[in-house]
């Protein structure tokens, strides 16, 4: 049983597009909020090819006697390209200067270049598809979408020189505006918008992580845990000594207290 095979929200999407141009408003403003819309519904279509692989494209409003209600699914080559496009809509026309909390130009790039790497790293692994010979095409633009970002001069790693709290900031700061590393922020407001944490349960840490991922962390100093002799055999305890700060700060740790 899944939830996954649902179209609402393509069809406001596309309800949204048809009838854009109906209002009064300047072409640039009109491509902004047209470039949105196209945003989400990559969005849309990305999380769906990466449950589906092979879905039916629609770009248009249907009707219940439309034709197309019951096609078959799309190559997985088209519904990628038509996503790409839309990306590029909106990186094209999407503004930079937006409001706190909404969808501007960084934000698009910063998710279509995590979509153009997963989806060129899923060609280049997946033989079955037969598209590896493509797959380069999707890297390269990844790694086109993430120079800009980083060309805009307008981000940086969370840094203030204390690495036992920086990377914890990240995740339970209240108010993210003014941090260097977030493109999008979700914007905390008392008693209306409030965070999902439940601290009452272990605080803002993850629980039961697998022991490969708390593995996957280096040490201190930049080598694999895989290089400490008996590493295999480590007690919790040692498995959080000399590690990469950022491991305590994401996990509970030995003599971590719930205050």
């Amino acid at each position: 049983i899944t939830s996954g095979w649902s179209w609402n929200y393509l069809r406001d999407i596309n309800l949204f597009l048809e009838n854009s141009g109906k209002a009064d408003v300047s072409e640039e403003v009109r491509d902004h909020y047209n470039g949105v819309a196209r945003f989400f519904r990559a969005q849309f279509y990305m999380e769906k090819v990466k449950r589906y692989s092979n879905v039916p494209w629609y770009d248009t409003v249907l009707t219940t006697d439309s034709e197309d209600l019951y096609k078959p699914s799309d190559p997985r080559e088209l519904v990628i390209q038509m996503i790409f496009e839309d990306y590029q809509f909106a990186v094209d026309h999407v503004l930079e200067d937006v409001p706190s909390g909404a969808v501007g130009k960084w934000l698009v790039l910063a998710y279509a270049s995590r979509n153009a790497l997963h989806e060129g790293t899923f060609r280049k692994y997946h033989d079955e598809l037969g598209l590896e010979g493509s797959a380069n095409t999707y890297l390269q633009l990844a790694a086109n979408y993430a120079q800009q970002i980083m060309d805009s001069g307008q981000f940086a790693i969370h840094n203030t020189g204390n690495t036992q709290s920086d990377y914890l900031e990240l995740f339970h700061s209240e108010d993210l505006t003014g941090n260097p590393e977030v493109i999008f922020s979700n914007i905390h407001v008392a008693n209306v918008k409030n965070s999902g944490a439940w601290s009452g349960v272990f605080g803002n840490y993850e629980m039961s992580p697998t022991r490969d991922l708390v593995e996957s962390y280096l040490m201190a100093d930049g080598t694999f845990l895989s290089s400490q002799p008996n590493y295999e055999a480590f007690t919790f305890v040692e498995e959080f000594t000399n590690r990469d700060p950022r491991l305590s700060q994401t996990y509970a740790f030995p003599g971590w207290e719930l205050i």
